[in-house]
């Protein structure tokens, strides 16, 4: 026992003593991606996504499955039994809630909300300067610029892309639904917890003309026609 309080005594002689000096942190955490190299993964993460999550990405279930049963071309059979909500999806109940939709609904808007924080990465430098008050995009070289549009060519496209997906569960052209407001409308970044726990709904129309078709123009301002020393992936 006198051990042990000779023990104790010591480590709080100790700790009283660090507490005069302040601590000295040798890797302080740093704003993300710090080159256009890193940012690739900014881009990378929404291909994951997209087509790599649950039963194959928000594309995949969406388009290959929900969206064909929701077609013209497909004919239900009578008395059929499935562990599927073939119901729901045939006649187009996008407003029951159904574990295969909310799969690609989650899918797309991480998507989504990655976008939109890279976007203002590059967009809002002011508020990603580091403590020297520089942003890592401040001065770069043309192969790093070309990269750079490329990069965001593919955020905008892909928030268009995700987008699209989202509106064909939930907003069906055609339908009442695509006039009602049921979707998030998340096309900034912020940094406000009550935005984020609160968006605006809106409805797939608006989503359309206000972001879909705006998105998609300024894809095509960005990506290249042909490879001039973009991503390796742009020589094919």
């Amino acid at each position: 026992m006198k051990t042990l309080a000779i023990i104790s005594a010591i480590i709080v002689l100790f700790s009283m003593a660090s507490c005069k000096h302040e601590l000295a942190i040798d890797n302080p955490p740093e704003f993300p991606w710090q080159s256009v190299n890193e940012f690739e993964m900014a881009v990378n993460t929404l291909y994951n996504y997209a087509f790599y999550s649950d039963w194959g990405g928000a594309y995949y279930m969406t388009a290959n499955v929900i969206t064909e049963a929701m077609s013209d071309i497909l004919y239900m059979i009578p008395e059929t039994s499935e562990n599927w909500p073939q119901q729901e999806v045939y006649y187009r109940q996008t407003n029951v809630r159904i574990g295969q939709s909310e799969a690609c609904y989650t899918a797309a808007y991480k998507a989504i909300n990655n976008i939109n924080q890279a976007l203002d990465f590059v967009v809002n430098k002011q508020n990603y300067l580091n403590k020297d008050g520089v942003h890592p995009f401040d001065k770069l070289n043309t192969y790093d610029q070309l990269n750079l549009n490329r990069q965001m060519g593919e955020l905008h496209f892909m928030r268009a892309f995700s987008y699209y997906n989202i509106s064909l569960l939930y907003s069906h052209p055609g339908t009442e639904a695509f006039n009602t407001n049921v979707l998030p409308l998340r096309n900034r970044w912020t940094f406000e917890a009550k935005d984020l726990k609160s968006p605006e709904f809106v409805s797939g129309k608006r989503i359309y003309e206000e972001v879909i078709i705006s998105d998609l123009i300024q894809a095509i301002e960005l990506l290249p026609l042909n490879f001039a020393g973009q991503h390796e992936s742009y020589q094919w």
